[in-house]
């Protein structure tokens, strides 16, 4: 029994190690991740560490929590290491010395730690989003337009531009747009489109915006484009070349509001997912 324990609580500290590795390195990189993510990892961590485990059994006959409560395996070939890792075979052959009290309640608060990171999976993976969003955000300025009635992040305080398009056969549309240029131009922009309008689809709509704007940039070439989601609304991705710049834009429909939010990059911008923090941003009220 006492045996079964110390297997057990080894296991849970090296799921636990592994989950805090993980979302360690997940801090350090240019991406932002939504807290989902981060709660879908705690959840898979024991499938993704098996192939892991397994490697440490061939070479090393135990892992770091099997080595801190004085668990190891003798040699093992490839296939045995992968039977015992996803549990289709029984460790009778596991070596257990004896450990000390001391060194066995050290192991148990360090497991209790590591325990922590999986069992509260959902407040540290708000924290590490949070903590994430001051690093990749810090510096930029929160925007909150009560007309357009949306808010986002530049990297300084954008300027208000306005504009008229004429519409055949039709009432002439408003166009709001909000520019800040740091390295590169940041845009937002938006527009109420005409009611009779809503008797297309939201695709449709995306659809025909983007080919409005590829006519609006003469010179500008539409390298690609897809339909994704923003915060559950309809909207298109899209990528253009305009002379040596990059365009990175985001169209996202709202009810009957459309909104176009673009990043442009010259070839000494540098990129470090720019375009992402401020997509990411973006939110309606």
């Amino acid at each position: 029994m006492f045996l079964f324990l110390r297997r057990f609580l080894a296991r849970v500290f090296d799921y636990g190690l592994f989950y805090f590795i993980t979302v360690f390195i997940s801090l350090i990189l240019p991406v932002e991740l939504d807290a989902q993510v981060y709660l879908l990892w705690a959840l898979v961590v024991p499938f993704l560490w098996a192939p892991i485990e397994a490697f440490l059994f061939r070479f090393w006959g135990t892992t770091p929590g099997k080595k801190l409560f004085g668990l190891s395996f003798p040699p093992l070939s490839w296939k045995e290491s992968f039977q015992r890792a996803f549990f289709f075979k029984k460790s009778r052959d596991i070596r257990s010395r004896p450990i000390g009290l001391k060194r066995y309640f050290i192991a148990l608060m360090m497991t209790c730690s590591a325990a922590a990171t999986l069992f509260l999976g959902e407040d540290i993976s708000e924290a590490a989003v949070h903590y994430e969003k001051q690093v990749t955000e810090a510096g930029w300025v929160q925007y909150i337009s009560d007309n357009g009635k949306f808010q986002v992040q530049f990297p300084k305080k954008p300027k208000e531009v306005s504009q008229v398009f004429e519409v055949p056969n039709g009432a002439p549309i408003n166009l709001s747009e909000f520019k800040a240029h740091k390295e590169a131009e940041f845009s937002v922009s938006y527009l109420d489109l005409p009611k009779k309008w809503k008797l297309f689809s939201s695709n449709t709509l995306l659809k025909g915006a983007m080919g409005v704007i590829v006519d609006h940039v003469p010179g500008s070439t539409l390298i690609d484009k897809k339909l994704v989601k923003h915060k559950d609304y309809p909207a298109m991705d899209f990528r253009a070349i305009d002379g040596k710049k990059e365009i990175k834009g985001r169209l996202v429909l709202v009810g009957n509001t459309l909104y176009k939010l673009w990043v442009v990059y010259t070839p000494e911008t540098p990129r470090e997912q720019q375009h992402e923090i401020f997509f990411n941003s973006f939110d309606v009220k």
